[in-house]
């Protein structure tokens, strides 16, 4: 029978840390902070990659700058860190996403 954190794994997206990493949640806020084209389907595509977390997001901020770019914001708590990272590099590889940054700040 196979470890139940193998069956989370991503190999398409160098996605190996949680064969290793814990089930519970390490109680961190991860903020998320998306920059990318303004194409219509951006907010869609990131918003279905943050899905994966199986969590709703604490906030979520999205602002378009102009015709071209936009800036979205989202914050999720109730992830570990191994998941919070398989979500930053599955971001980063969005169509459409040209910059991702991840900091985290812990729950008060």
């Amino acid at each position: 029978m196979a470890n139940d954190l193998d069956v989370g794994r991503d190999v398409y997206a160098g996605d190996t840390s949680l064969a290793t990493a814990t089930t519970t949640n390490d109680g961190c806020v991860y903020e998320f902070v998306v920059g990318g084209d303004a194409d219509p389907d951006v907010l869609a595509r990131v918003s279905n990659l943050v899905n994966l977390a199986n969590v709703a997001p604490l906030r979520v901020s999205f602002q378009r700058i102009g015709d071209e770019r936009v800036t979205i914001v989202i914050e999720l708590d109730g992830i570990t860190a191994g998941k919070a990272e398989s979500i930053h590099r599955k971001l980063a590889q969005l169509t459409s996403v040209n910059a991702v940054s991840i900091s985290k700040r812990w729950l008060a």
